[in-house]
């Protein structure tokens, strides 16, 4: 090998190298790529559970209309005061998730 020898016990700035924090690199993992992706977690999660809690709610309302615990009006009138508002919620979450990873 020609050429001068990398010492490795001295440090980079005394070797004459450029340091890692003072090379920007496209790859970089600071402080603001984790914020990005803990918010996009919090976003993906939030959408995900009110999913789940809108399915679970129907599936546990047509238990209960198939064990015979609620009559068929009871379901409707129950549905038209908490469907209504959950299919909201549910659609403005998962709106503003995929709404907000498009960008």
């Amino acid at each position: 090998m020609a050429g001068k020898e990398l010492d490795l016990t001295v440090e980079e700035a005394e070797a004459g190298l450029p340091s890692a924090s003072s090379t920007a690199s496209p790859f970089a993992f600071g402080p603001e790529w984790q914020m990005e992706n803990r918010r996009e977690d919090t976003r993906a999660r939030l959408a995900a559970g009110l999913l789940a809690t809108l399915f679970a709610m129907l599936l546990g309302m047509a238990l209960l209309l198939w064990n015979g615990k609620v009559t068929s009006a009871e379901a409707v009138e129950l549905l038209k005061v908490v469907f209504a508002p959950m299919v909201t919620l549910v659609t403005a979450a998962t709106g503003f998730y995929y709404g907000a990873r498009s960008r």
